[in-house]
């Protein structure tokens, strides 16, 4: 906590009070989840007056959407960062993909509720989805880490696929890595700490080679 209120005061006399108070607000974020996000409580963090945020940030949801924001750019870099590292065979790609997710949900689980609370989480599923009309080539411009699942499962079809049929493959694999890394975070996995990543991965394989089968 003390390294986060460093941080974040030196932010502020570096003259970046926005930044100051997003770090501030991570800050609390880990130790108290969103509900201890207030303005107030940011500010007392940061080292500035209860008003400085309003200058930023109108109210909490503004501030709750700003920290959402920083968490899918986050998720989408591992993402990319796990695709950059694997093999370039489609289901390999797939695979980075579902991992980039699990272990950005394991290293910042507060982040990670946040990000996926409905009314930060749909505005940007909902742009992916509109991105993603089949071309004749299949190729789908990626819009953060939903548009690069749908990138990846369109390779592994290697054909163009109907938006229906994209979105239920789409859903399938969201909800496999989704509720690994719910259930994971709440504890509910029989499987050794050290053990989770291997064991994730070898699930998501076998969803990656079962679609790719099925085509």
């Amino acid at each position: 906590m003390a390294r986060a209120r460093t941080r974040a005061a030196a932010a502020y006399h570096h003259g970046d009070l926005r930044r100051a108070l997003l770090d501030a607000a991570r800050a609390v974020l880990r130790e108290q989840g969103p509900e201890g996000c207030s303005l107030r409580e940011v500010a007392r963090r940061a080292g500035v007056s209860h008003a400085a945020p309003y200058h930023h940030f109108p109210s909490r949801e503004a501030l709750l959407g700003a920290l959402a924001e920083e968490a899918f750019a986050e998720m989408d870099r591992g993402m990319a960062e796990a695709q950059a590292a694997a093999p370039e065979a489609p289901e390999a790609q797939l695979v980075a993909v579902g991992m980039g997710y699990l272990l950005y949900a394991l290293r910042e689980p507060a982040a990670f509720r946040l990000m996926t609370r409905p009314e930060f989480l749909a505005p940007r599923r909902d742009a992916a989805a509109t991105q993603a009309t089949p071309a004749a080539s299949g190729e789908i411009t990626c819009l953060g880490p939903y548009g690069r699942l749908l990138a990846a499962l369109a390779k592994l079809a290697g054909r163009p696929l109907a938006p229906a049929e994209l979105t239920r493959d789409a859903h399938l694999c969201w909800a496999a890595v989704h509720g690994l890394a719910v259930l994971a975070l709440d504890g509910a996995l029989d499987v050794a700490p050290g053990a989770l990543a291997g064991h994730a991965r070898a699930v998501i394989g076998r969803l990656s080679a079962a679609l790719r089968a099925a085509r």
